[in-house]
C-alpha cells in the first residue's frame, strides 16, 4: 500500500534542559508536521508513503528534505520554489511550575504559498491507496486552501481513500472561515478525524447522526492499517469513551498502564487476605477503573491548556493546579470548548471564574 500526504513542514528549535528561549544560546533542531508524521509513522508500520508539500531552494529547505528522506518518506512530487522560507516554531519544555510554551514563525512559508496548479495530482495519486490531509494546510493561505481543495477533488476521482484531520488552530484562522472553506471539502472525505471542540468550534457540531458521511468521530481517531487478502483497510477506532483531547498522545496506553498497576498492588493486598487469585481479580478491576477514570480527568486537563496555549498562547501559571481540582468531567469538557474558541485569556479566565463558581 502507497499513501500520499500533502502539508507544511517546519523546522523546530528547543532550548536543552528546560531553559527559555531568551537564555539559550543553543537549539535542538528538528523537523515536523502533522501530515509528515503521519506519512513517516506509516512507513514505519511498513508501507510506502509520499509527502507532497513546497520547500525553497535554500540550507533550510535542504535540511527539511533531508530529514524526510531519512525518514523514508518519498519526495517526488515536492514543489521546490525559488523565493520564500522554511516555517520555525519554538518549543520551551515547562518545567513544573511553568508550562511549556510553543511560538511559531510561519507566516509567509513556501508550503503557504503552494497552488493548485504546482502538482500533477492525477500522477502522484497513480497507484496510491489513500490521501491524507489537515486543516491546518488550507489555513496558510488562500492559494493552499485551492491546493487542498484540488487534491482531495483528484483524490475521490483516482477513487483514493479520503482520510481529513480537522485539526482547528485558531492563530490561523477564524472559526467562520473555517468552516467556510472546509464545509464544501467534506463531499470528499470518508473519513473525518477531530475532537468534540474541533467539530463544535468549526462545524457547531457535537453529535453526528449514523448515516452521516463522512462520519464524524468524537474523540480522536486511531488509525490502525490491517492487511486482508493482500488489501490494506483502514479502521478507525472510535476513543470517544475515553473523553476528547485534541493532542490525544499514547494516553489510552497511559491510562491503561497506571489502572492495570494500581490494580496489581490492590489485588496483591487483598490476596494476601482472600486468596491470591482473587485478590488479583478484584484489584485489577477496581485498579483499572480507577485508574481510567483518574487519566480521563488528566487528559481532558491537558487538552484544556494545550486548546488555550494555541488559541492564545499563555495561561495562568495556577491554571494546571486549578484544573486538577476539577472533579466533573462534564466541566473540563466545557472548559475545553471554551480554550479552544476563546478570542482572549481574559475571556477564557473570566468563564473559568463563573464555571467553577457555580459548581463550588
Amino acid at each position: 500500500m502507497r499513501i500520499v500526504t500533502l502539508g507544511e513542514a517546519m523546522i523546530r528549535l528547543s532550548p536543552p534542559d528546560h531553559m527559555r528561549i531568551e537564555q539559550t544560546s543553543v537549539f535542538e533542531v528538528q523537523v515536523g508536521g502533522a501530515e509528515l508524521n503521519v506519512a513517516a509513522g506509516v512507513v514505519r508500520m511498513g508501507y510506502e508513503a509520499e509527502w507532497i508539500s513546497a520547500l525553497p531552494q535554500t540550507p533550510l529547505g535542504r535540511l527539511v528534505h533531508n530529514a524526510v528522506r531519512g525518514m523514508g518518506v518519498g519526495t517526488r512530487f515536492l514543489v521546490w520554489k525559488p523565493e520564500g522560507r522554511v516555517g520555525l516554531y519554538f518549543i520551551e519544555h515547562g518545567a513544573s511550575p511553568r508550562p511549556s510554551r510553543v511560538v511559531y514563525d510561519r507566516a509567509g512559508s513556501c508550503a503557504s504559498m503552494l497552488g493548485p496548479a504546482d502538482v500533477d495530482w492525477a500522477k502522484a495519486f497513480a497507484g496510491a491507496a489513500l490521501f491524507h490531509t489537515s486543516g491546518i494546510t488550507p489555513a496558510l493561505s488562500d492559494s493552499a486552501a485551492q491546493a487542498v481543495e484540488a487534491a482531495l477533488r483528484a483524490a475521490r476521482a483516482a477513487g483514493l481513500r479520503v482520510t481529513y484531520d480537522l485539526n482547528y488552530r485558531g492563530n490561523l484562522w477564524p472559526p467562520e472561515k473555517a468552516r467556510r472553506v472546509q464545509e464544501p471539502f467534506m463531499q470528499y472525505v470518508d473519513v473525518l478525524i477531530t475532537s468534540e471542540a474541533c467539530a463544535e468550534v468549526v462545524f457547531g457540531v457535537r453529535e453526528a447522526p449514523p448515516e452521516a458521511r463522512p462520519d464524524l468521530y468524537l474523540g480522536l481517531g486511531i488509525f490502525a492499517a490491517l492487511r486482508v487478502a493482500r488489501e490494506v483497510i483502514l479502521k478507525v477506532i472510535e476513543v470517544s469513551q475515553m473523553e476528547q483531547s485534541p493532542l490525544f498522545d499514547g494516553i489510552r496506553e497511559k491510562w491503561i498502564d497506571q489502572g492495570l498497576q494500581r490494580g496489581l498492588q490492590q489485588g496483591l493486598q487483598q490476596g494476601l487476605q482472600q486468596g491470591l487469585q482473587q485478590g488479583l481479580q478484584q484489584g485489577l478491576q477496581q485498579g483499572l477503573q480507577e485508574g481510567l477514570q483518574r487519566g480521563r480527568r488528566s487528559g481532558l486537563v491537558e487538552a484544556v491548556l494545550e486548546a488555550l496555549a494555541e488559541t492564545v498562547g499563555e495561561y495562568p501559571r495556577d491554571l494546571p493546579g486549578r484544573l486538577e481540582r476539577v472533579e466533573d468531567p462534564a466541566v473540563l469538557k466545557a472548559l475545553l470548548r471554551k480554550a479552544a474558541r476563546a478570542g482572549s485569556l481574559e475571556e477564557f479566565t473570566a468563564f473559568l471564574a463563573e464555571v467553577l463558581g457555580s459548581h463550588n
